[in-house]
């Protein structure tokens, strides 16, 4: 058998060698040519050869040459021959007959070999073909993206939430199919069910004309969805795709066929152009709609890469070109020119530009040659699907380049859908969309007066956008479009001049507060259990004013309990409420031009007093720093006193019953100070992990619900824009560094856009003890990545220090190769949802009781999970939690698991970083965590060893 299949290569190669002598032999040319005879394509993007591969030699078609007098497949010998003709007809002769003899004496060996044939080695199959199918169905889950998030309005089709989603999941769809193997048959895709956890989404292909499902099919299909379905507007878990064939009854299409028109059929142009007929053979060379498709499945990336508006209309005018008057119209010279600017050089490696524009005609008549689409200036209908929402808005029709320098409404329905989306997901801006249209689908106007131009959106409501949105964008890893200026834009109130003046200058809208809530500081809304509760939440004192139990001259020790005591006794060394509640939060240091200035708090006047200098000494600086936390005193200076300033004065004991270890015990109220001075103290390492104000009260809520202030002082939250929209969590190990998750920083490298809060339980209203901080630069693991979310683990350091007091402390870091044991209780705390439906984060920080669990058996737990998986468990994660309704979720991301430093829980540690897990509160399957522990060398290098590691 080896020796047949030998004989026939041979066989097969004259063959090939007589017909490529004949094709490329002077004796063969079209009359009448009009355009140069030189070929306009390179080798590798050719019709397919003997054996299919597009590219190499075997039979082929002649180049593909437009003539205007004959069809471009009508060839013709000349009629008279020179001796030079005859010569080559007889070589000719000559080989037709050597490839006879070579069939007969293969067809000899055929048939005498015939008897041992069953020994011999029996060439490979190609896989059975199991059955036809139009539609396979599958699952995937969407685990990173303004789309991970998932909506209650998701279950109801006619929202605009699942309108948004299905558009963008069901373009992206079409351009995973566009390039691949199944190009042609691929029809569309449907959305059965969008479900919880992240996001998991039910789906169908469906494919037209049927396919033959073979052992491979699911598994291919399988791979192009995992390696495509990948974006700035979804991150699909690999390992969540599934895919199942279901079988049917094959439907056929009738096939294009060389030299006559036919209805377009390739599924990246069919309803894609203006025109609807082709023929074949087209500018590549194909000769038939079979061989279009075969090499498409190859080059399918020239339809879809991302480098011009209209270079998907161009590859259709080379793959599938109009076919007008028995002939085909090939693209013009300047339209190719045009698209090869932008993209050649930025295709694949692999893909080398296939066209010789020079070869193409030059001219206005769209019956010789197919103009570009695009003219600059040209008022024209908005048309793209994904546009619609502008449509609604009234930007029916816009000019190209856009105020972006967008040239087409693809790339224009891209920005508005990620705009969009990001809008949805953080609220950021209520008035983006309505920007991302006046910005990129501009309205067009005009008349005989003014002509034809597009109108800007405002200056004003550019701005507004730009600086309450470009954070996010950036996180996402899509920032700000350079060419987007808003300086350049008119600002009036006329919307002949610019779009959206109204819009970005409207009064803030005032939210209802809900049922029982009150409302305080104009727009902050307080529930009825924070009233009274001893801690401020309105800046305006509205939630603590009246209440009954105690008068104006009193002071509650709430939060332990309702006992009232005289203002005057607080804040005077001596105990006087259960757990000395009265007695905390007395003491700080400066901030600002007093930085650093022993303060002392007046319960009387509601004022911060600045301590005198007089018979201050180095004993009374230690007592501060201890105070507040603080391991000793670097040093003390006297420094002047700030005029106007109420006093505090030493004495030389405390006062009868107080406590000798706190500051206020030695102080008295004055209004002179002799020496005109008061104390600035610096103070040295900090005491980490404690909680002074973390009181043990009936009236704290724990296992899973709301904490009170003081509770957690290592807690930092992260809001991004002028808005202050909360987006991720953090937790603070230094008075100048935050650590936090690497997914909650994404993309983002300038700081600005981001404010830190520091001290405050309660994420939107007023804190006498919050401290709000600015970046001054962000560090992300330079190993983090995206798509497996391994070393998921950043660190802000702080353009300010914090100061420490009873509600302001730093969490210690873990030893050196301490792994945390399993079995060991520890919390998990933030501001993430209550569950993965609710549409809004907790108002107060939420804690629950987490037990560190075996990392191979949180490993196999999330493997045999019904609920698809988003990431693998990698040896840097580390696992906690499983119980019924115990987790953290989502908006947690960033924040800490606190576990005990000792038996008695009186000190912490910050053991991991909160990073994903599988749904939240999913009964057997644990949260995942970055585990801390191993990256204290990186916290080290990153903090220039700052944190005494």
């Amino acid at each position: 058998m080896p020796h047949v299949r030998k004989q026939r290569e041979r066989n097969a190669l004259l063959v090939g060698l007589c017909i490529e002598a004949c094709y490329d032999n002077p004796l063969f040319h079209e009359e009448d040519s009009r355009y140069p005879q030189d070929d306009l394509v390179r080798h590798g993007m050719g019709p397919t050869g003997g054996n299919g591969t597009p590219g190499e030699k075997g039979s082929r078609a002649k180049d593909y040459h437009v003539t205007t007098e004959l069809p471009p497949s009508d060839v013709r010998f000349k009629k008279s021959f020179t001796s030079r003709q005859r010569s080559v007809v007889k070589i000719v002769a000559i080989v037709v007959i050597v490839v006879l003899v070579a069939l007969l004496i293969g067809l000899l060996v055929h048939f005498l070999g015939a008897g041992t044939r069953e020994k011999e080695e029996v060439p490979d199959k190609q896989p059975n073909v199991l059955f036809l199918s139009t539609t396979f169905r599958g699952r995937l889950r969407v685990v990173e993206g303004p789309f991970s998030i998932y909506k209650h309005d998701y279950s109801n089709m006619e929202s605009e939430a699942y309108t948004l989603f299905s558009d963008a999941f069901l373009y992206k769809m079409k351009l995973v199919f566009q390039s691949s193997k199944y190009s042609v048959e691929y029809s569309h895709t449907e959305i059965e069910s969008i479900m919880s956890g992240s996001v998991i989404v039910i789906f169908t292909l469906k494919f037209s004309p049927a396919i033959s499902v073979t052992s491979n099919s699911e598994h291919f299909i399988l791979s192009l969805l995992k390696r495509r379905m990948d974006g700035d507007l979804f991150t699909t878990d690999i390992n969540s795709v599934t895919i199942h064939a279901q079988p049917i009854t094959l439907t056929t299409t009738p096939a294009a066929t060389s030299g006559q028109c036919s209805a377009i059929t390739l599924p990246t142009c069919q309803n894609a152009t203006t025109y609807h007929n082709t023929m074949y053979p087209n500018l590549l060379g194909h000769v038939s709609e079979h061989q279009a498709m075969t090499a498409l499945s190859t080059y399918g990336e020239l339809f879809t890469f991302p480098c011009y508006d209209y270079s998907s209309d161009f590859w259709c005018s080379a793959w599938a070109p109009e076919c007008h008057g028995g002939r085909n119209i090939p693209p013009c010279r300047d339209y190719c020119e045009d698209v090869r600017k932008s993209c050649d050089g930025h295709y694949p490696s692999n893909f080398s530009w296939p066209v010789r524009c020079s070869a193409l005609p030059v001219s206005s008549d769209p019956a010789v040659c197919r103009q570009n689409p695009y003219t600059p200036g040209k008022c024209i209908k908005v048309t793209d699907p994904m546009l619609e929402g502008c449509v609604h808005l009234g930007f029916t029709e816009t000019a190209f380049p856009n105020y972006a320098g967008n040239i087409g409404e693809t790339s224009s329905a891209d920005m508005l859908m990620l705009l969009g989306t990001i809008e949805s997901a953080t609220m950021c801006s209520s008035h983006a969309t309505y920007f991302a249209c006046a910005a990129f689908v501009p309205k067009c106007s005009g008349s005989d007066v003014v002509g034809q131009h597009t109108i800007p959106p405002c200056k004003s409501l550019c701005e507004g956008v730009k600086s309450r949105c470009s954070i996010f964008m950036e996180i996402f890893h899509s920032p700000w479009p350079s060419s987007l200026n808003c300086s350049t834009f008119p600002d009036v109130n006329d919307t002949s001049v610019c779009m959206g003046y109204s819009q970005a200058h409207e009064p803030p809208k005032i939210e209802d507060c809900k049922k029982g809530d009150m409302r305080c500081d104009n727009n902050t809304c307080i529930p009825p259990s924070w009233i009274c509760d001893g801690f401020l939440d309105c800046a305006d004192k509205a939630d603590e004013m009246h209440c009954a139990s105690c008068s104006d001259e009193q002071y509650q020790c709430r939060p332990v309990s309702a006992l009232c005591i005289e203002k005057a006794a607080v804040c005077d060394g001596i105990t006087d409420c259960f757990e000395d509640v009265e007695e905390q939060g007395c003491v700080k240091l400066g901030e600002g031009t007093s930085s650093g200035v022993v303060h002392v708090h007046n319960a009387v006047s509601g004022i911060w007093e600045e301590v005198c200098a007089d018979g201050w000494n180095i004993t009374f600086s230690e007592l501060v720093c201890k105070q507040l936390g603080y391991q000793y005193a670097v040093s003390y200076i006297n420094k002047a006193q700030t005029p106007g300033r109420a006093k505090a004065t030493l004495h030389n004991s405390p006062h009868n019953s107080s406590d000798p270890n706190v500051l206020q015990s030695f102080l008295t109220k004055s209004s002179t100070c002799p020496s005109n001075q008061v104390v600035n103290v610096r103070c040295g390492r900090p005491v980490c992990g404690t909680r002074p104000a973390n009181y043990k009260s009936a009236t704290r809520i724990v296992a899973g619900k709301e904490v009170e202030p003081g509770t957690w002082p290592f807690m930092v939250s992260l809001h991004g824009g002028p808005a202050e929209r909360f987006f991720c969590g953090g937790t603070l190990i230094s008075e100048t560094w935050v650590l936090t998750a690497g997914h909650c920083l994404g993309g983002t490298t300038s700081p600005g856009g981001i404010t830190l809060k520091i001290g405050a339980t309660r994420r939107e209203t007023y804190s006498e003890f919050r401290q709000v901080r600015k970046p001054k630069s962000l560090h992300v693991h330079a190993g983090y990545d995206p798509q497996t979310v391994d070393n998921d683990i950043a660190l802000i350091e702080l353009a300010t220090p914090v100061f420490f007091n009873d509600y302001v402390r730093p969490i210690c870091l873990p030893k050196w190769e301490h792994r945390t044991p399993v079995g060991t209780r520890c919390y998990a705390t933030g501001w993430g949802k209550a569950n993965e439906s609710a549409m809004e984060y907790q108002r107060a920080i939420q804690e629950v009781n987490l037990d560190v669990v075996n990392w191979e058996s949180c490993r196999q737990a999330i493997a045999n999970s019904d609920i698809y998986t988003p990431y693998k468990l990698t040896p840097n994660m580390l696992c906690a939690g499983g119980g019924v309704g115990h987790d953290a979720c989502s908006g947690d991301s960033g924040g800490p698991l606190l576990c005990p430093a000792d038996s008695k829980r009186t000190a912490w540690y910050v053991a991991g970083v909160v990073s994903w897990g599988v749904g939240c509160a999913v009964p057997n399957i644990p949260g995942v965590y970055t585990d801390v522990p191993l990256y204290l060398d990186w916290i080290r290098n990153v903090t220039g060893n700052q944190l005494h590691i």
